[in-house]
């Protein structure tokens, strides 16, 4: 997996005011006699997969480099990417995707999923219609206009060492400061590039709608995950009367402005926490050995050194997590500094006997060694918690948004609330929150309206229960704003459903795209791979 900036890593403090409403129109008039010239791709990184390499295509794409004053600005080139139908004899349409990012190369990615589609048996229950996908549509992909564009190339990065000593080891004046410089120099200096303004999710998903207007479809079908999610719904938004199929695969709260997601994002966290694993762990106190006071629990991994909140906070999932965090923590703080190294925290689990029976000792013992070897190999290096992103990722974020907050007031609020009290943040939340804190704003950006979504047609929400990144509770909020949209939850903890493994939700996106059928229910749980419409209360503790 590629590191990025986790995509609702902003603070609370840092606060943001609601851009323009979308218009619901497009400001450019495409002629419906212009069409795209396909070819064989080049200079696709990594090559193109054997066995869908004839069905791959690219094309150039002209855009506005800013749609909101086409006249006024020169045209860029976008490129699309598709991969045809693999039976075309039964092609029906296309379906457009976005797996996510901003600021990610998914072109690899892209050709990946649709390899790995294609290899799935057609005769499968579940697996069956990720290969009808393949089969029956072409698969397009239009690159992110920001993708190894000159704002990548000749923006500088952040100073990810400072970042490190002023988040993860002493929150000095003097790591402060270097930090502060470091994100002033590059959001400055990159804000003020030319296409800077330009980078937001409206104007790619204004390169959309040209791109499906050229290739002569009548509607959009689009698959998008993660932030993915905000593209289709501001595409439906903008354009709810071309909105064809539409499947979200773990969304981001879009009902919200960027400051409100993250500030509900914390507590749908520290709520997921506490529901899955503290409040569990604290029922059944001969089993994890925690005693029977949740907060007690809690309190326990906030004394944690900030080192291990960061690099556990997004696997703190379960009870056996959490029991296996504290025992390591407290190996951690037993040695020496020079012996706080991965080998010596996994001969520490190796030697211990987390429970006399040995089935109840199996999953204390593989969830130690997944948070043991998160540590790093060399004690005191920091670089396995990462901090930074392509500047195109900020650029995104901070542009899709409107940012307020100064830079005294990010450090104070982490000084005072996320380094003492806050188990599921690592500091990237606040550091997201200083380069906005610094950047350049533009006010031509647009979200997405929930008055314009509510006019496209019924579309699908596939949720994986545990997400840290896209947690439940910001997505049901999201569903609450959307009466035209239908839920499907999965007991799981992976971030995006449909790069897992196969299961009803991941059967009920591939049934939409394909024919158009959506689950019965408004709101559905997988149960032993069957949909089952969700009742209210049953799995809440």
């Amino acid at each position: 997996m590629q590191r990025t900036l986790p995509l609702l890593a902003m603070m609370a403090g840092a606060l943001c005011a609601a851009p323009a409403q979308a218009t619901g129109s497009s400001l450019t008039s495409v002629s419906s006699s212009a069409s795209l010239s396909w070819q064989t791709c080049s200079e696709i990184p990594g090559g193109i997969p054997a066995g869908i390499a004839s069905r791959v295509q690219c094309a150039t794409l002209s855009v506005p480099l800013d749609w909101h004053d086409a006249a006024a600005h020169p045209y860029i080139d976008v490129q699309v990417m598709r991969v045809r139908a693999g039976r075309p004899e039964g092609r029906k349409g296309a379906i457009f995707v976005n797996q996510g990012g901003p600021g990610v190369d998914n072109r690899q990615a892209f050709l990946g999923m649709v390899k790995s589609w294609q290899a799935r048996s057609v005769d499968d229950a579940l697996e069956g219609t990720r290969r009808r996908m393949v089969d029956n549509f072409d698969l397009v992909m239009v690159v992110p206009r920001w993708i190894g564009g000159a704002l990548v190339r000749e923006c500088s990065r952040i100073d990810e060492a400072a970042a490190r000593r002023y988040f993860l080891e002493d929150q000095s004046d003097e790591h402060w400061q270097a930090l502060d410089d470091s994100v002033k120099r590059f959001a400055e200096s990159c804000s003020a590039h030319p296409q800077a303004a330009t980078t937001t999710t409206e104007q790619h998903v204004r390169d959309m709608e040209k791109a499906r207007i050229l290739m002569g479809e009548p509607s959009l079908n689009f698959f998008g995950a993660s932030y993915g999610t905000t593209v289709g719904a501001l595409y439906a938004s903008l354009f709810p009367h071309h909105v064809g199929r539409m499947v979200m695969d773990s969304a981001m709260n879009v009902s919200k402005p960027g400051h409100w997601q993250v500030i509900e994002a914390q507590g749908h966290r520290y709520r997921d926490l506490w529901r899955f694993a503290t409040a569990p762990a604290a029922k059944d106190p001969a089993r994890w050995n925690l005693g029977s006071d949740s907060r007690a629990i809690y309190a326990g991994l906030k004394a944690m050194p900030m080192i291990l909140r960061a690099m556990w906070a997004q696997s703190l999932n379960l009870p056996e997590d959490v029991a296996a965090a504290l025992k390591l923590a407290s190996w951690y703080a037993a040695e020496p500094a020079g012996r706080r190294t991965r080998a010596v925290m996994l001969q520490h689990v190796s030697d211990y006997r987390f429970d006399a029976n040995i089935h109840r000792d199996e999953p204390l013992r593989r969830s130690a060694e997944r948070l043991a070897g998160k540590l790093p190999e060399t004690a005191g290096d920091l670089s396995t918690v990462y901090y930074g992103a392509d500047a195109a990722t900020f650029a995104v974020h901070c542009n899709d948004s409107r940012w307020f907050a100064r830079p005294d007031a990010i450090r104070a609020h982490f000084e005072r609330t996320i380094r003492p009290d806050v188990v599921v943040s690592d500091g990237h939340d606040s550091l997201l929150a200083l380069v906005c804190a610094h950047w350049t704003p533009n006010e031509g950006a647009n979200r997405p309206s929930m008055e314009k979504l509510r006019l496209a047609p019924e579309f699908l929400v596939i949720q994986n229960r545990r997400d840290w990144f896209t947690p439940l509770g910001g997505v049901e909020d999201f569903l609450s704003a959307v009466p035209n949209a239908r839920l499907v939850v999965v007991d799981d903890n992976r971030h995006v459903v449909m790069a897992g493994p196969a299961n009803c939700a991941t059967a009920a996106a591939g049934t939409f795209l394909t024919t158009g059928t959506l689950p019965a229910a408004p709101r559905n749980t997988c149960e032993e791979g069957q949909l089952t419409p969700h009742v209210p209360g049953r799995d809440e503790l």
